[in-house]
């Protein structure tokens, strides 16, 4: 899943898709950092839900820049990724300004089923 979320981004930000650890606070913006989160017990016995955050960082200005990055997200992951559909579960705290990185971000969160034997 991890890599059709990736490619599924990889276009929206000229290739910069990273795994949390990856950027630095020279890293070029805007690109995208992936973090898989939690997997919790769902209503169905033998399912589990899957988070997913998806961070855009854009450069310092206007909202509107990372606003528009966020649109492009949500719509790139409407369709599902090998057949297993995302949930878009809305965002993660607030709009943050990054003072040291000079960098706009919001966190967006999706959700996929899971299944356990």
């Amino acid at each position: 899943m991890r890599a059709g979320i990736r490619t599924r981004l990889l276009t929206l930000v000229s290739n910069r898709v990273y795994q949390p650890f990856a950027p630095t606070k020279d890293t070029v913006k805007p690109y995208i950092v992936i973090r898989f989160g939690i997997e919790a017990p769902s209503n169905v016995h033998y399912a589990y839900r899957k988070i997913v955050q998806i961070w855009p960082y854009v450069e310092r200005g206007t909202f509107a820049t990372l606003d528009s990055l966020i649109a492009q997200i949500i719509e790139a992951l409407k369709e599902p990724i090998d057949t297993v559909p995302l949930t878009y579960e809305g965002t993660v705290g607030q709009e943050y300004f990054d003072p040291d990185w000079q960098a706009l971000t919001q966190g967006l969160e999706f959700s996929y089923a899971t299944i356990h034997d």
